[in-house]
């Protein structure tokens, strides 16, 4: 009978020591892939940054910070403030990662890039759910509409046009897709304005904060 408890005993002690095993492999292998598919967002969104930064002659450094917090702040939502951009030493670009949750299948995501004369730099999308051959357009690999806000203000055009033709705005949308066109240029107008309001914190904010784990990059034109 004794015998009989000890081999149950051991059956179940083997049991739970296979059953502990199985998790810690399954939670290593997540946190592998977990690892790896950020690392790929993150290279996607790096070569995203470097097709808004302006290719010149001067060498630039771009560099990833941290979002301020101020309670001052505020915009729903708000746009997280992630690189700077300086030129020969002078602060030159904010890049902003933004969303909309105005998509017509869900949110979406981009980058705004806004030169500290207020003008757009470039805006790339990096994460939509929109219909593909309609509201995907708006993907710098579908089509070059996204193009159109470059070199965009809140001036040029004024803040009244930031609207789809379709609504008497400056911006053409898509056949079938307003919706997606509509979210992006008012995103990205939102983003316009938040730097506009908050511009001198934003670029106080920048000088004292240094880049995250040291990560920054120079950017030369050879």
């Amino acid at each position: 009978m004794a015998s009989l408890k000890n081999s149950n005993l051991q059956s179940i002690l083997l049991i739970a020591l296979i059953a502990i095993g199985a998790s810690t492999i399954m939670s290593g292998s997540y946190e592998l892939s977990f690892e790896r598919i950020q690392k790929n967002q993150q290279g996607q969104e790096l070569e995203l940054v470097t097709q808004i930064i302006k290719s010149t002659t001067d060498e630039q450094i771009l560099e990833k910070i941290k979002s301020p917090t101020e309670s001052n702040i505020s915009i729903l939502p708000t746009p997280e403030l992630t690189y700077k951009i300086t030129k020969n030493g002078i602060l030159n670009t904010f890049i902003f990662n933004a969303h909309s949750s105005q998509g017509y299948n869900g949110s979406i995501h981009m980058l705004v890039g806004i030169n500290m004369d207020g003008s757009i730099t470039g805006v790339r999308i990096t994460d939509h759910r929109e219909t593909p051959g309609l509201g995907d357009k708006i993907d710098i690999e579908k089509s070059e509409w996204i193009l159109n806000f470059e070199s965009k203000s809140l001036t040029n055009p004024e803040l009244p046009s930031w609207r789809v033709t379709k609504d008497g705005g400056h911006f053409d949308g898509f056949t079938s897709a307003t919706v997606t066109a509509r979210a992006v240029i008012h995103t990205v107008r939102d983003t316009l304005i938040y730097f506009e309001n908050h511009k001198d914190t934003l670029i106080s904010h920048s000088s004292k904060t240094n880049s995250i784990n040291n990560d920054y990059l120079v950017i030369t034109n050879e």
